[in-house]
């Protein structure tokens, strides 16, 4: 019985705010190829993105391999496991619905293939890792393959993440609050009885003080 084993290697922000997805195939502990794809702006994607889509990715790996009976997808996100077990309602659904096309693919093209999702935090133990945070900065630093060696799902634009998008506009709110804080008046009385002031502990102890 023939052993392919594909790792998943997403990446989050850390390379100048971007995004990407990187996933690498190990055929018997050799890497055989790699396939990136980089999603974006911080701003725009989250890196729950990156790791569902290389979910598709390592799927796709799986494919493009011959006479393959067995296969292991490692991802280091619980949280994204078991969202693939859920059907509607999860959060990055249309990623979700793309890997679960790509896996029925799959199994059309490895009849009776066993693939096995598995927990592996940090990729401790898997053969190498040390390609993680190459594969990773280039995938985020926008070197994505071709746009052809993608799944159909991922060659276009991904949209736009509402929670990125929310998570982005609080930041700049708090930045703002922030800085509207510090020139009040308040901020320069309570400076004088904690230094650490504008921190959020301070103006949440002194929010319904008159």
């Amino acid at each position: 019985m023939l052993q392919r084993q594909v790792i998943v290697f997403p990446v989050g922000p850390g390379q100048g705010g971007q995004i990407g997805a990187a996933t690498i195939l190990y055929r018997d502990g050799v890497e055989i190829r790699t396939i990136r794809k980089h999603l974006g702006s911080g701003d725009k994607h989250t890196v729950y993105e990156a790791e569902v889509l290389g979910l598709s990715l390592a799927a796709k790996l799986i494919k493009t391999e011959r006479h393959v009976w067995s296969a292991t997808i490692g991802a280091d996100s619980q949280a994204v496991i078991l969202a693939t077990r859920h059907a509607r309602g999860m959060l990055g659904q249309h990623l979700l619905d793309a890997f679960h096309k790509q896996m029925a693919s799959v199994q059309h093209k490895h009849a009776g293939i066993d693939v096995e999702l598995r927990w592996t935090p940090g990729y401790q133990g898997i053969p190498g890792n040390d390609c993680t945070d190459e594969e990773a900065k280039k995938a985020a630093l926008g070197q994505s393959i071709p746009q052809h060696q993608l799944p159909l799902s991922c060659r276009k634009e991904l949209p736009t993440s509402c929670l990125a998008t929310w998570q982005c506009h609080l930041k700049k709110v708090n930045v703002e609050s922030v800085k509207w804080f510090e020139s009040s008046p308040c901020c320069q009385q309570l400076c004088r009885v904690d230094p650490s002031t504008p921190l959020v502990r301070i103006r949440k102890d002194t929010s319904n003080i008159v």
